[in-house]
């Protein structure tokens, strides 16, 4: 099959769009060390999608990250786990490192945060 330089030029478009989406990256996700809250051990998704949390002037950014495959959270006080994640949803910006998430899932009675520790390329 031919193609012609308009449909390669649309294909080259498309490609560099697609680029920041799907860039992989690491997240980690930490038990919060609140009193009273559940410290037994739980399964992250493979599922689970996070948000950008907003700043203090209640900016949002529109971008979510999905984990390739889902962990235990280990039982305890502060615990973490480490995840490899995968851009679902690009708003343009890059993802950096220290950047905090938002879970989009059913968290149940786990309280937790959850930062961007390796940036998304």
């Amino acid at each position: 099959m031919k193609t012609t330089p308009i449909v390669a030029a649309l294909a080259c478009c498309v490609a560099t769009t697609a680029f920041a989406e799907g860039a992989h990256g690491k997240i980690k996700i930490c038990r919060a060390a609140l009193p009273g809250a559940s410290t037994a051990a739980v399964y992250v998704p493979a599922d689970g999608t996070y948000s950008a949390a907003c700043d203090s002037e209640q900016e949002c950014r529109k971008f979510i990250v999905g984990v390739t495959a889902g962990a235990m959270l280990p039982a305890g006080v502060g615990t973490c786990a480490t995840l490899s994640a995968v851009i679902l949803q690009d708003d343009g910006q890059p993802i950096t490192v220290g950047q905090s998430l938002v879970a989009n899932w059913a968290t149940g009675s786990l309280v937790s945060h959850t930062k961007v520790i390796e940036a998304f390329k």
